[in-house]
């Protein structure tokens, strides 16, 4: 789903309840027929406060209901435009075929139509150069760039996509600081899109870094690309590595440290496939997999290394689950700049696949095994993994920490690219619950 644009026509005393709330809180909700529109796309809404003129663009989002067929549309990141655009103006730069849904739109407020929203979003650019930098994102060139990418190089960006919003999901960091990407140039990886929160010294993310990854110096050649991100209260220092050109990797794992807590997660991704069961299409992972046996072997090699660690000196080092492994199997991942939305999917640990493995009552008519949401029982999903690996509930205590480095040169002998992601809290362990 491709994001998508909203006319907000303001009048009478919501023409002062906007001016007043935009003044003192810098938001404004306003009631409008339900319509439909996915979280995590964006939702750009062009405000009309003065007859016949947009004089406002914001950042729009789905709120609560607000009554029979309406909906609280909540905007925010509000931008007056230095000089209103006529209405007239518009229409006079739209194409014939769309004038009429424009017009319409215009007249009453409503969800532009994909094509109208595209001559619109030109439209807009054309008689208000003081919104391109905002707008740009949403033109067709931008669209045009994007479907030129090979299918092997948007399957790798998919996969990095994926890693890096679940790192940024798991530090509590807002995610929408990925649809500032934008193709161009020779892409080594997704990171190479986000020009805003690039890292310009690289060299200081690769010093920092080289104390708590152990034998890190000595992969600084495979990284390609390196980024922060942060919120009020924490730091995100992401890197991408890999020794295989875009278009022919196999894939993307994630290892996620909290230097807070000194805990390793990794995170390995499966891709299911659709087979129609019982007359409707289901998402399944079939086994025996050759190639994850091998995985798991590696694995459990690196499992014995750090089991000889001593147990951790105080209550920070605590976990609930120490075995940093955990498969993550969702449907196929579809590279999507405009969606911010993590891709469903069952996080299952090492330990519990184990059983998965070899419990007879998955084993289906012909031997073989295909593991479904349907069969599959217990498993965690994006909220609940994330909420326990934010606070280090689960992952390697310090003591094994110190000895995970060799993991990270497993990975990348195996043709896939590794997000590693090291969060830190600005201000130390403080209080959560």
């Amino acid at each position: 789903m491709s994001a998508g644009g909203y006319i907000v026509v303001l009048r009478g005393d919501r023409v002062d309840d906007f001016e007043g709330s935009t003044l003192e809180y810098g938001k404004f909700g306003e009631p409008v027929p339900d319509f439909s529109h996915r979280s995590g796309v964006p939702l750009v809404c062009f405000v009309s406060m003065s007859q016949g003129r947009i004089t406002h663009i914001a950042d729009g989002k789905l709120g609560n209901r607000a009554g029979t067929n309406r909906r609280r549309l909540n905007l925010s990141e509000i931008e007056q435009l230095a000089t209103p655009i006529r209405f007239e103006a518009i229409l006079g730069r739209v194409s014939a075929k769309v004038r009429r849904h424009v017009k319409q739109r215009l007249r009453g407020g409503g969800l532009l139509p994909p094509k109208s929203f595209e001559d619109f979003i030109g439209a807009v650019i054309a008689l208000a150069p003081d919104a391109e930098q905002r707008l740009r994102r949403y033109t067709a060139q931008r669209k045009r760039a994007i479907a030129r990418l090979t299918e092997g190089v948007r399957t790798a960006l998919a996969a990095q996509k994926e890693a890096i919003n679940t790192a940024l999901g798991i530090a509590g960091i807002d995610r929408s600081v990925l649809l500032r990407w934008a193709p161009g140039g020779e892409q080594k990886s997704l990171l190479d899109g986000l020009g805003e929160v690039r890292v310009r010294e690289d060299q200081m993310i690769y010093n920092d870094l080289s104390v708590a990854f152990a034998g890190f110096r000595a992969l600084q050649a495979s990284i390609v690309g390196a980024a922060q991100f942060e919120s009020d209260d924490v730091r995100l220092e992401v890197l991408v590595a890999n020794r295989t050109p875009l278009e022919m990797q196999t894939g993307t794992d994630l290892l996620y440290f909290n230097a807070t807590y000194e805990s390793f997660v990794f995170v390995q991704y499966k891709v299911m496939e659709k087979q129609r069961a019982s007359g409707r299409p289901e998402a399944i992972y079939r086994l025996p997999n050759a190639q994850l046996a091998a995985e798991i072997r590696r694995m459990d090699a690196l499992l014995a290394q750090i089991s000889s660690a001593g147990k951790p000196a105080d209550r920070h080092g605590f976990r609930l689950h120490e075995n940093p492994f955990y498969l993550k199997l969702c449907p196929r991942i579809i590279f999507n700049p405009d969606d911010v939305s993590l891709t469903p999917g069952m996080y299952v640990p090492l330990e519990q696949w184990r059983f998965i493995e070899k419990d007879r009552d998955l084993v289906g008519p012909r031997g073989g095994r295909a593991i479904s949401y349907r069969n599959v029982g217990r498993y965690l999903d994006n909220t609940g993994f994330s909420d326990l690996v934010r606070d280090a509930w689960i992952g390697t205590t310090p003591p094994q920490s110190a000895i995970v480095g060799p993991l990270i040169q497993t990975v990348l002998s195996e043709g896939k690219a590794v997000v590693i992601a090291v969060k830190r809290n600005k201000e130390g362990r403080g209080v959560r619950r």
